[in-house]
């Protein structure tokens, strides 16, 4: 009996996890989707580019940060105490390597002609990798202690902040600083709580022994991030290289907008449930049970959001940013769907972290390093047509390789039922196929188009409740004791 209530009582503090991350997402998702509404209206794509191509250097860089070796703190075990001192000794070392090494960079750039634009905001930027030393420290505390309300809170506070700032500054006619600077100083106010709140101060610990086993996990975690991140930094740069400036513009405003709406929801899920999954040591068919779990409920989110955005992506993008993107809409089209699928294998990579597999997910970015790397041989053949459409099949590969990997090798997934599971979730969707095949969206706001979602919401939920009884029968019974919703979902 006592077993039961206490893995009943880890379920709910994830799920109350889960609602207070969703919760501040939300808010912050909104928030920032408000602050793009606005920004979008005032500068201009060529200020986005130059913002993409700066924030794609300095993320390259900071792949080597301490963010790397400090996570380690949510590997070990929660009887387990970590010495922290050891952590910012070292990441002192760390941080201050990538901040010189940034500088440099941007001393380069400020030498190679037409880039030299760009190396002042680097010189800015670099500034994070102090901020970060410190405010990174007080992230994995609250983590690991599953103290979320107050990081969340803190979050909120600085994310209206910063979006205050940037409106200001692009009103003012800043142009690219107001993408710059809100993003240098938004972990600022974590310095605060560290050293005034908490009244933290740092000891010298230089002890190599405590400090070598996050060190070796590191080097695991900074491999895969540089490739990530070098994925990131070639994207504009080789796009760059066949599309105008403001081509680049459009293309990452449409990109910002898929993850803002898919890509996010992946993150954020593994982020509140990987401190929780990384310190379990169940067995191989409870862990895929659970993760089969986890699947259905992203996949019944976020699979007709995906549809959804991609049919809609002209609407959208004339209701979230104007007449002037119409551009971003075509793009939208296809980088909904590669959205879902690079979540996809960012919630797989980490139920491998999760189980202690640390080589997995350098693979799996190497394997999308290579993917983005191979339209460069394209020369004059090259389009963003095409190369959506390349990086699209070439993502969906590589989930449905990763799936078997994990399904046939580490025995934490069956990959017939999550295959099943989202056979059923089309179905589903079927009303929103069929208008997609019918219906024709063009770029302008109207009434029609919100009441056409709301049908196929409604249509979509109607379906789900009658193929996934058994899989929500928590949230049916929860649902029951509302009247309203008794009416509408025909539950008895």
């Amino acid at each position: 009996m006592s077993k039961e209530y206490k893995i009943k009582t880890k379920s709910e503090k994830i799920s109350s996890a889960l609602g207070l991350n969703a919760a501040f997402y939300v808010i912050q998702d909104f928030l920032q989707l408000l602050t793009m509404i606005v920004l979008v209206r005032i500068l201009v794509p060529e200020n986005y580019a130059i913002y993409a191509l700066v924030i794609a250097t300095h993320g390259l860089v900071g792949a080597f940060g301490h963010q790397s070796f400090i996570a380690h703190s949510l590997q070990v075990d929660v009887k387990s105490k970590i010495d922290y001192d050891v952590h910012m000794t070292f990441s002192g070392f760390i941080q201050l390597f990538c901040f010189c090494l940034c500088n440099i960079i941007a001393f380069f750039y400020k030498g190679s002609g037409d880039l030299q634009g760009i190396s002042i905001f680097l010189h800015v930027l670099s500034l994070t990798f102090i901020i970060e030393w410190f405010s990174e420290l007080i992230f994995k505390i609250y983590e690991r202690n599953e103290s979320w309300k107050r990081r969340r809170l803190l979050q909120l506070i600085s994310s209206f902040a910063t979006s205050i700032l940037s409106i200001f500054l692009a009103l003012n006619g800043f142009g690219v600083w107001a993408l710059v600077i809100p993003s240098t100083l938004q972990n600022l106010i974590f310095l605060y709580d560290l050293f005034f709140y908490h009244r933290w101060k740092f000891s010298l610990n230089l002890n190599w022994g405590k400090y070598k086993s996050a060190w070796i996990f590191g080097w695991y975690r900074i491999s895969s991030l540089i490739l990530q991140r070098g994925r990131v930094w070639i994207e504009p740069w080789l796009l760059i290289q066949f599309i105008l400036l403001a081509d680049l513009g459009n293309f990452s405003r449409a990109l910002g907008l898929g993850q803002l709406l898919i890509y996010r929801i992946f993150v954020t899920t593994m982020l509140t449930i990987f401190p929780y999954i990384s310190k379990l040591r169940d067995s191989d068919k409870e862990v895929s049970k659970r993760n089969n779990r986890l699947m259905t409920y992203l996949f019944l989110v976020l699979i007709p959001i995906t549809i959804g955005l991609s049919f809609y992506s002209p609407f959208v993008t004339a209701l979230l940013y104007g007449d002037q993107w119409f551009e971003v809409a075509d793009m939208l089209k296809f980088l909904a769907f590669i959205c879902f699928f690079q979540g996809l294998i960012h919630v797989l990579s980490q139920l491998a972290l999760g189980e202690q597999n640390f080589r997995i997910p350098v693979w799996i970015d190497s394997v999308l390093l290579f993917i983005h790397s191979l339209p460069i041989f394209l020369g004059d053949l090259f389009s963003i047509e095409f190369y959506l459409k390349f990086i699209l099949i070439s993502y969906a590969l590589c989930a449905l390789i990763v799936l078997m990997i994990l399904d046939l090798n580490l025995k934490i997934l069956n990959i017939k039922k999550i295959l099943n599971t989202a056979l059923k979730i089309l179905f589903c969707c079927l009303p929103i196929l069929i208008s997609m095949y019918f219906n024709e969206i063009s770029f302008s706001v109207t009434l029609q188009p919100f009441i056409e979602i709301l049908v196929l919401i409604y249509l979509y939920l109607i379906f789900v409740r009658f193929l996934f009884d058994k899989e929500l029968s928590e949230l049916i019974n929860f649902a029951s004791k509302f009247i309203v919703l008794r009416i509408i979902f025909f539950i008895k």
